[in-house]
């Protein structure tokens, strides 16, 4: 009888180690939630977890959101300490997402990351002093300037 009962504790356990993360959808909303309710350091830790779980999403809003949000957290000193690298290495693990839509994509000015994206275009310059990234956020302020219905 103690024999089953540790084979189905090994069986269980192999399921659900074999089991794939959550995506960062799971964690995005509590993590909105928790940071709306000033709880930072929840807020920052489910961010954390979202952006753990990128590598098995395919959603790239989700995935955008979740390294964004991290990297504003640390840039800004929300629910953590300061860091400027890590908020740096964040914003541009985030920008590469969206990278090439800039161009690629003629509806690139309704999509309401447009914001969002030249904050961490405008944030990425600051850091790192590369004009690529200043000339892509210009990019996106002309363009947009011009489509505005």
């Amino acid at each position: 009888m103690k024999k089953s009962a540790l084979v189905w504790g090994i069986i269980l356990f192999s399921f659900l180690n074999a089991m794939p993360p959550p995506i960062p959808s799971l964690y995005l909303d509590d993590a909105y939630k928790a940071y709306k309710a000033h709880r930072y350091k929840e807020a920052f830790k489910l961010y954390s977890d979202a952006v753990a779980a990128i590598e098995y999403s395919d959603d790239k809003r989700d995935n955008f959101k979740a390294l964004y949000n991290l990297a504003l957290f640390y840039d800004k000193g929300i629910g953590v300490k300061k860091d400027k690298v890590k908020a740096a290495l964040y914003y541009y693990k985030a920008y590469v997402i969206f990278q090439d839509d800039i161009y690629n994509n003629t509806h690139i000015c309704k999509d309401p990351f447009v914001p969002y994206f030249r904050w961490t275009l405008k944030r990425l310059y600051t850091f790192e002093k590369n004009y690529i990234y200043d000339n892509k956020a210009r990019y996106l302020e002309r363009e947009c300037g011009r489509h505005k219905e």
